[in-house]
Order: structure tokens, then sequence, then C-alpha cells
């Protein structure tokens, strides 16, 4: 009931206000992909999260299952939670950042599940293994031993990208957010922005923004996939969005070449190319001149929040955040 109660209520909402019984991100990412598109990716995505990252949880139940140590209803009430929002992420396709080594977000609320039914099967595992004699105590340790090696190998790339390099896409967020901080310092309040990454750009301009990739657009959410099956990505209706919302900014950072190929063939929508990735409306181009407004090199814009923000940049790349935690603690054990 307490799994229940809320998601009716929330369906409940949801039509109420929308329209729709299920969310439209579900929609964008299941309306006309099989089956077999969505569980081949699916499986793949889990594939490549057992290697990074599940393995060792995956293991614990394996455990738990065969020494029939999850008797236990609230063990059994985890062990479903955990299975449930890996299966979710099977049966939608994955998400669209796990080629970068992250976990996705639908596997990501099930770890906790994981985590404590993991330390549970390491209790019971190590009280058995000390019930035992020497020689099988040592069997079984070198079995398991052997079995987290095995992993920790496949997921030793990943891991060295986890602790000694920089976090996934903070280039592409500090640029995100110097143009927002920018649009946000010049660009007149009522400005319209398309974009085809609604985050850190909308959230720092405080300006209406639209998805050309119809995260929040029911329409665009409802049509047959125009490339490979990427979730939440390979859905647009460029002409549809740009004649309905009639954006004064379009933020084209890697469709640089669909929006070239788009204004080419459609001369009735009037819009200049600023720089090299945001088209301005020709209208509002020639009243303010905005030509070279907007910095895409967010070490050019002077902000104390970006300023901030490109100083831990920097650090970063001068130490990767495994060398800090290093210098941590070293200085923790050693002063």
């Amino acid at each position: 009931l307490g799994l229940i109660i809320p998601l009716a209520l929330m369906t409940l909402a949801r039509i109420e206000y929308y329209g729709e019984a299920l969310p439209n991100t579900y929609t964008l990412k299941m309306v006309g992909v099989t089956f077999l598109e969505r569980w081949e990716r699916g499986f793949w995505t889990l594939g490549e999260s057992i290697g990074f990252y599940l393995g060792p949880f995956l293991f614990g139940l394996a455990y738990l299952v065969l020494s029939r140590a999850c008797s236990d209803p609230r063990l059994t009430y985890l062990f479903f939670k955990f299975i449930i929002f890996i299966a979710y992420s099977v049966h939608v396709g994955g998400d669209a950042w796990e080629w970068s080594g992250i976990l996705n977000r639908f596997s990501c609320i099930g770890l906790g599940a994981g985590c404590i039914l993991l330390s549970f099967a390491i209790e019971d595992f190590w009280k058995k293994l000390l019930s035992h004699t020497k020689r099988h105590q040592l069997f079984t340790f070198l079995v398991a031993l052997s079995f987290l090696l095995v992993i920790a190998i496949s997921s030793g790339t990943h891991f060295k990208k986890l602790f000694w390099e920089r976090p996934f896409q903070v280039e592409r967020d500090l640029i995100q957010t110097s143009l927002g901080i920018q649009f946000q310092k010049t660009a007149p309040s009522t400005s319209v922005v398309g974009v085809f990454s609604a985050g850190s750009f909308c959230y720092f301009s405080h300006l209406k923004c639209v998805d050309f990739l119809g995260k929040s657009d029911r329409h665009v959410a409802k049509l047959k996939p125009k490339s490979k099956f990427i979730p939440g990505h390979n859905k647009w209706d460029l002409r549809f969005t740009v004649s309905s919302y009639h954006p004064t900014f379009i933020i084209g950072i890697y469709a640089e070449d669909l929006l070239n190929t788009f204004f080419r063939n459609e001369s009735s929508f009037q819009y200049d190319l600023i720089n090299e990735s945001i088209w301005v409306s020709s209208n509002l181009n020639q009243k303010y001149k905005l030509k070279d407004c907007c910095n895409m090199n967010p070490e050019a814009f002077s902000d104390p929040a970006l300023d901030k923000a490109v100083s831990i940049k920097t650090k970063l790349e001068a130490t990767g955040p495994g060398l800090q935690l290093k210098y941590f603690f070293k200085k923790l054990f050693l002063s």
C-alpha cells in the first residue's frame, strides 16, 4: 500500500492536469520502439552495468538465494525491489548515457536495497566460513576472492575514470552554465529558447525553454523514431517546434548539422547564425545586433558563480579527484 497509493494518486493527478495516464517521457521512449529493440539495448546496458557496478550485488543476491539466507520477509522485499528496477531498466532499453560508464538512473533507485542485501550476504557468508575447517575456509575464501578480482579487472578502466579523471560532462555543463548566465544578463526576459539539452542552461538563464527532443512535448513524444534507438534522444520535429513555439534563440550544441540542414531547406523560417551553435530570430538580431554576443568559452566570461565553477574545473584538470582523495587521506593519517 505504501507504494500503490502514492502511484495511484500521482496517476490521477497526471490525468487531471495533463490528460495522460503515463508520463510524457515514458511515451517518448516507448512509442514506436519494438520490444526487441528495447530489450536488446536493455540487456546490453545491463551487461555493461554488471561489469562496472552491479556484479558484486548480483553475486550477493545469488548467494542469498542459493543459501536460502533470504527467508526473512524484509530481505525478500528488498530483493524484489532491487530486481524490479533492474528489470524495468531492461524493459525500457536502459538510459542514454551508459556508454560513459555511469550507472543509469533506473538501476540507481534499486542500488540502496542492493547494498543492504550485499551486506547481509557478506555477514552470512563470513559466519558460515568460520564454522568450517581451515582447509574449507581457505578454498571458499579463494573462490570468492577470484570472483571479486574478475569483477575488479573488468571494471578497471571505469574505476580509473571514476577516481582519476574529471566527472562526466563537466566541460559541457560549464559551457551550458556560462551561456545561461550570459543570456540571463543580456537576453530580453520574454525570450523563448529552443534547446537540445534542457538542463543547466534553462536553470541559469531564467528564460522559457522548449526542448526539441520532446521531453515536455506530447506531439514529439508520440512520433516515430528518426534515428537509432537512444532513449529520449531519437525523436524530433523541427518544423513543428519552431512554428508552434517561435523560439527567439536556438541553442544547437551537438545538433549543428541537423539545424544547418533544416534552415537551408526551410527558407520560411528566418534565423541568423550568431556563432557556431546559436541561432537567433532575424528580427531580433536586426534590432539588437547580437553578432558574437554569446561566448562559447566559459573561461572568457567573468561572473562570480562561473569563476568558482571554472576554478573547480581547473583543479580537477590539474590533479584529478583520485589524487585529491590520496592527498586528503595522507593529511588525515600522517598529520
